[in-house]
């Protein structure tokens, strides 16, 4: 009879633990979802070879990427703050 008892609470308590792990229904997706992709295939339309140009991402050769490269080397990390108030204020 205990045994029967026990089971039987076993299983409610298993089925109530088993009912509160369902998942929770998808919320909808935003408005503008998909539009990135939408944005790409229309691009490959007007200009299908426009992935194959040579010229690549701009990187920190050259001169200009040499003088960016000091500027960041010499930063204290510090800003001026009479220059930061100034222009807050107008």
């Amino acid at each position: 009879m205990k045994t029967t008892m026990l089971k039987n609470m076993m299983l409610c308590l298993s089925v109530a633990a088993l009912c509160a792990c369902q998942s929770a229904p998808q919320k909808d997706l935003r408005a503008n979802f998909g539009d990135s992709v939408q944005s790409n295939s229309a691009t490959q339309i007007v200009d299908p070879d426009a992935g194959q140009t040579v010229d690549g991402a701009d990187t920190l050769y050259g001169p200009k990427g040499n003088a960016a490269m000091k500027r960041y080397l010499r930063d204290k990390g510090k800003a001026h703050r009479g220059d930061l108030v100034e222009d807050v204020g107008g």
